[in-house]
């Protein structure tokens, strides 16, 4: 029987990718207004100071993500002032990305349901922990959630085994009585493969061919929404490891 499930956060429990589409757009326009730059080497300069902050930090670090950095690298390479701007744009970004932010559909059913059962729930995510929480908090799940593992306290990014193992000791059980979903195959699935667990692949959008040949050959759950998952997630729960079925509508 399944006594814990994990979840990874982001373009999981919400649209990550829209709002951070949208929060770039926020500091793109802030960078216009009061630095004169422009969106064209706005964009140009923030992908050179991307690739500088892995450089410097290294991609395993989760302070590979702080946004605060990879601003700072922009500033100076453009040579404009630091302060006030990096900070602000930094502030701008996230308190953006926040307002945009969304639970899925059916989270909190499957979260109340999976406690119900007295399952151990958990959030499993790349990033610092205080942005993360910050999500967590305003996702308004937190009364769901026994646990969080983020890459900065683990010392590794996901898909890295170590990660999940964390996970899975901090839920004081075995691995394979641990289920991991997420919608990064990389990251998320084969992560969780590696460290033992079951896995279920959240898939909003269509399979290519490509993925549903990976998904059937490695035998890969897939679901597309949480909340038309609702039921088949139960019995889910209640199987033992091997008793695999396809989630996907």
């Amino acid at each position: 029987m399944v006594k814990a499930f994990f979840f990874d956060l982001d373009d999981t429990l919400y649209d990550y990718t829209t709002a951070d589409i949208l929060a770039k757009e926020a500091v793109r326009e802030y960078c216009l207004q009061n630095l004169s730059i422009s969106g064209a080497v706005y964009d140009r300069q923030l992908a050179k100071a991307y690739v500088v902050a892995e450089e410097r930090i290294g991609r395993e670090c989760a302070a590979v993500h702080n946004r605060l950095i990879r601003y700072q690298c922009m500033l100076e390479m453009l040579k404009k002032p630091l302060f006030p701007h990096a900070y602000k744009m930094y502030r701008l970004y996230w308190d953006t990305l926040m307002k945009q932010m969304t639970l899925e559909e059916g989270v909190s059913l499957v979260m109340k349901q999976l406690k119900e059962q007295g399952v151990y729930v958990g959030i499993c995510t790349n990033m610092t922990a205080e942005i993360q929480y910050q999500k967590i908090e305003k996702l308004g799940i937190t009364r769901w959630i026994d646990g969080v593992v983020t890459s900065e306290e683990a010392g590794v990014e996901k898909p890295d085994y170590r990660i999940f193992s964390l996970c899975r000791e901090k839920a004081e059980v075995l691995p394979e009585d641990c289920v991991f979903i997420g919608d990064s195959l990389r990251h998320d699935i084969e992560g969780a493969k590696q460290a033992g667990m079951q896995v279920i692949w959240y898939h909003k959008a269509e399979l290519s061919e490509e993925e549903q040949q990976k998904a059937a050959q490695e035998n890969i759950p897939v679901m597309r929404q949480f909340s038309q998952c609702i039921e088949l997630l139960q019995p889910y729960v209640q199987r033992g490891r091997g008793q695999k079925r396809c989630l996907e509508d």
